[in-house]
């Protein structure tokens, strides 16, 4: 699948100049980052499609909605339940860029290696990961990878498959051990995947990003009963991106983190109808204790 998604980059590209690997030195530092976790989840057995699921998307890595992103992935990954559990932007130390998302005692860390980095053409890469318990390895995986600039790279594998206990000690909230053992009893029975995409982009003369602040929640803002589609009760939390236009209307909104992926769509349709005037023309972060009920 690998040669395959070269041979799609390709396409894509115009022109494509041979160059050579720069050192850690000459990686630029405005170089760009950002990655994606997606929760994939299917009640079929036959999951091949996310076993060497490998693609470029033609872009840039700003300006993408949650929906075109998971409707991106799902012409890929059909009959599945898809969910954004991450976004982030990196920053690059010397010629790694590295991720940890934690969860009470446990974490996922990637690490992706740019040293093979070229500016101008797709270039290989390698991504290391481990599930962690504390700071002992629970389970790690290794694999390689094709990147450009200006461009996604979307990928799943083997290494990436979820045994329900790994996906709920590492990705999810629960109150107490019989939480944890209904939320259990409900998603034992899905395969679950994760699915990563990391962008790469150079700002160039690119506007200055807006101040980013912490925003609240609206007084005069009331949430709705959300429902979960798993029969029992779930609680999380969701962080939200918002940017916002000269009223504090959000002009885009994104979600950071999830823990309760259930309802991420139906908080970014909530979100959108919001007003934050005190921070106009601003980009800021929205974190949300929330609760489903079945």
């Amino acid at each position: 699948m690998v040669s395959k998604a070269k041979g799609i980059a390709s396409a894509f590209c115009a022109i494509a100049t041979a160059s050579s690997p720069l050192s850690a030195d000459d990686i630029p530092a405005q170089l760009i980052v950002e990655v994606r976790v997606i929760e994939a989840r299917s009640l079929f057995p036959d999951f091949k499609a996310m076993e060497e699921l490998s693609f470029f998307i033609n872009t840039d890595g700003i300006g993408v909605t949650e929906d075109q992103w998971l409707a991106t992935v799902a012409r890929q990954a059909s009959d599945s339940f898809l969910a954004t559990l991450a976004v982030e932007t990196l920053p690059v130390a010397g010629s790694t860029s590295e991720l940890r998302l934690d969860k009470r005692s446990r974490s996922l860390r990637l690490s992706l290696d740019l040293s093979e980095f070229v500016p101008t053409d797709v270039f290989g890469a390698t991504v290391t990961g481990e599930l962690l318990r504390g700071n002992e390895t629970e389970r790690s995986f290794e694999r390689s990878i094709e990147l450009r600039v200006g461009q996604t790279h979307v990928w799943s594998g083997r290494g990436l498959e979820l045994s329900g206990s790994e996906y709920l000690s590492h990705f999810r909230d629960y109150r107490d051990r019989d939480d944890r053992g209904k939320l259990y009893d409900k998603l034992r029975d899905y395969s679950t995947f994760l699915i990563v995409a990391y962008s790469l982009r150079l700002p160039g003369d690119a506007e200055p990003a807006p101040e980013q602040v912490t925003l609240e929640l609206p007084r005069d803002v009331d949430l709705p009963e959300f429902e979960s589609t798993l029969g029992v009760e779930i609680a999380g939390t969701i962080e939200l991106q918002l940017e916002l236009d000269e009223f504090g209307a959000p002009t885009h909104v994104n979600i950071s983190r999830s823990s309760i992926p259930e309802v991420n769509s139906q908080i970014l349709g909530e979100a959108s109808t919001w007003r934050f005037p005190e921070a106009s023309g601003k980009k800021g972060r929205l974190s949300l204790e929330l609760k489903a009920a079945p």
